[in-house]
C-alpha cells in the first residue's frame, strides 16, 4: 500500500510519484501503475490512500489509462481500478475503471482520463491485475482540497454540493422577459463529490427569437440554452435548445456539469421569459428500486425475498436521456426453485441491432461478476421493427441484467418489468 498524506506543517517539493517511498507527503502530486510509462508487470495489483485533514476532499485525475481491455463490461475485465469513498475496502464504489474495447484506440484524444472527488477527506484506490495480458497502466495526479467553496450569486454561478444538494437555477430576472438589448453570456457549473452525478429537471424553456428564423440550422445564431458534460474528463455536449424546446430530464456523466446561456442582439418577435430548472446531486443514478450494491459504483439487487415476487427496473435516469459512459448491473437473487423473468415496456437504446458493436446495450447472465455469458447477445436499438426482445428467463435462481452506454451518443433507456417464477410455471 502507498500512503498519500497531507500535512500542513510539512512541505515536499518532491512529490512528483510513488518510486522512491511508501509514504509522501503533501497538498498535490502523482502517481502511477507499476514501471509506468513501461507494461505493468503480471500480478502487480497496488494500493494507493489518500489522507487528508479534517474540512478536506481528494482530487484524483487520471491523465492516461491503458489497461488489458474487455468486450464485455467492467465486471468482466481482469484489469481494472477501484476508487473507495474512505479509507478501507469497505466504503463504497465510486468508480470502477476498466479498458473496454470501443475505447482501445491509440489516439490521444481518445484517451481515457477520468476526473474523481471524493465526498470525505479519504479515499481508497486500488490498481487490480491478473497474469495474463497486461498494459501500460496509468498515471494519474492528485490535490487535497478545501470541502467549502463560495457560491457566487449572478450570471455566471458556481454550485457545489458541499453547500447545495438540491435547487433551484434561472435565467436572469426570470420569470420576466430577458432583454435583447445586450447580449448575454450565463455559465452554471455543478460540482458533486464522490459517486454523485447532477439531475436537472426542466420546467420550462422559454428564449426569444426573431420573426423569421429560416436561415438558422437548429439553434443557430439565435438565443440557446447547452447542457455540457463530462466524459471521461473531455466536455461533451448532451444537447443545444432554443425556442421553447424544453430539454428532458439530464444526467451528467460523472459529478460536473455545466450549462451555458447565449443571447444576442436584435429585434426579436418573440420575447422568451428565459427558464427555470431544478439540479440536484444525486448518488441513485436516477434508479428507484432495489437495494444498492456497494462492490459497483452502480449496482442494484433484488431478492425475491425482500424485494417482493415482482417489480420494475429501468436505465439510469429514466424517463429521461441515460448519462454516457456508464455501467449499471441489476443482481435478481431467488429462492432455490425460482427463475427470473424480464419482459420489457419500453427500450430505446442508441445502437445498431443486432451487431450492437461499439453501441450502447443491455446484456444478460446467468453468472455473478467476472463472468461473461455467451448464450445471451447484446440488445440495442429501438423495441420494434428489427430489434424483437421477448421475455429473458434466467436458467437458475441468479440473474443479471447489464446496461452499459460508450460516450458519443444517447437515448431514453429502458423500463422493464421482472418476476420471481416458480420452475414449473417458467413457460
Amino acid at each position: 500500500m502507498y500512503t498519500f498524506d497531507n500535512n500542513d506543517n510539512k512541505n515536499n517539493n518532491n512529490n512528483d510519484s510513488y518510486k522512491n517511498a511508501k509514504n509522501k507527503i503533501g497538498r498535490c502530486g502523482r502517481f502511477f501503475s507499476p514501471s509506468f510509462p513501461q507494461n505493468y508487470p503480471p500480478k502487480s495489483s497496488c494500493t494507493y490512500l489518500f489522507r487528508g485533514i479534517s474540512d478536506q476532499v481528494v482530487g484524483v485525475l487520471f491523465e492516461e489509462i491503458k489497461l488489458e481491455t474487455t468486450v464485455y463490461s467492467c465486471l468482466d475485465s481482469n484489469d481494472y481500478i477501484l476508487a473507495r469513498d474512505g479509507s478501507d475496502v469497505t466504503d463504497h464504489v465510486i468508480q470502477q475503471i476498466c479498458s473496454r474495447d470501443e475505447y482501445d484506440d491509440d489516439d490521444d484524444d481518445r484517451m481515457m482520463r477520468i476526473m474523481m472527488t471524493s465526498s470525505k477527506r479519504h479515499l481508497f484506490v486500488d490498481f487490480i491485475v491478473d497474469d495474463c495480458h497486461q498494459g501500460k497502466g496509468f498515471k494519474a495526479s492528485y490535490s487535497f482540497l478545501a470541502s467549502e467553496r463560495q457560491w457566487f450569486p449572478n450570471c455566471d454561478v458556481n454550485f457545489t454540493s458541499v453547500k447545495f444538494k438540491s435547487g433551484f437555477f434561472t435565467s436572469p430576472n426570470y420569470p420576466i422577459p430577458y432583454s435583447d438589448v445586450t447580449a448575454v453570456m450565463c455559465r452554471y457549473l455543478f460540482a458533486g463529490v464522490g459517486l454523485e452525478r447532477v439531475q436537472l429537471t426542466f420546467s420550462q424553456l422559454d428564449l426569444s427569437h426573431p420573426a423569421d428564423d429560416s436561415k438558422s440550422h437548429g439553434c443557430d445564431g439565435i438565443d440557446s440554452l447547452t447542457v455540457t458534460s463530462y466524459v471521461r474528463g473531455l466536455p461533451r455536449d448532451i444537447g443545444v435548445y432554443c425556442k421553447r424546446a424544453k430539454p428532458p430530464l439530464i444526467m451528467s456523466s460523472d459529478n460536473r456539469l455545466e450549462v451555458n446561456l447565449v443571447t444576442y442582439e436584435g429585434q426579436k418577435s418573440h420575447q422568451g421569459r428565459g427558464f427555470r430548472a431544478k439540479f440536484a446531486f444525486v448518488t441513485d443514478f436516477g434508479i428507484k428500486s432495489g437495494t444498492k450494491a456497494d462492490d459497483v459504483a452502480c449496482g442494484y439487487a433484488y431478492h425475491s425475498t425482500k424485494s417482493g415476487s415482482k417489480g420494475s427496473i429501468t436505465s439510469p435516469n429514466y424517463p429521461g436521456l441515460y448519462p454516457r459512459s456508464t455501467e449499471c448491473h441489476y443482481f435478481f437473487y431467488g429462492r432455490p426453485n425460482e427463475y427470473v423473468k424480464i419482459h420489457f415496456n419500453y427500450f430505446d437504446l442508441d445502437g445498431t441491432f443486432p451487431k450492437c458493436i461499439g453501441d450502447d446495450y443491455v446484456q444478460f447472465s446467468n453468472f455473478n461478476l467476472r463472468i461473461s455469458d455467451r448464450k445471451f447477445m447484446r440488445y440495442c436499438g429501438r423495441l420494434g421493427g428489427s430489434m424483437l426482445l421477448n421475455d429473458v428467463i434466467s436458467d437458475g435462481n441468479f440473474f443479471r441484467v447489464t446496461f452499459s452506454s460508450n460516450e458519443v451518443y444517447d437515448g431514453f433507456g429502458f423500463e422493464a418489468v421482472y418476476q420471481f417464477i416458480e420452475a414449473y410455471s417458467q413457460y
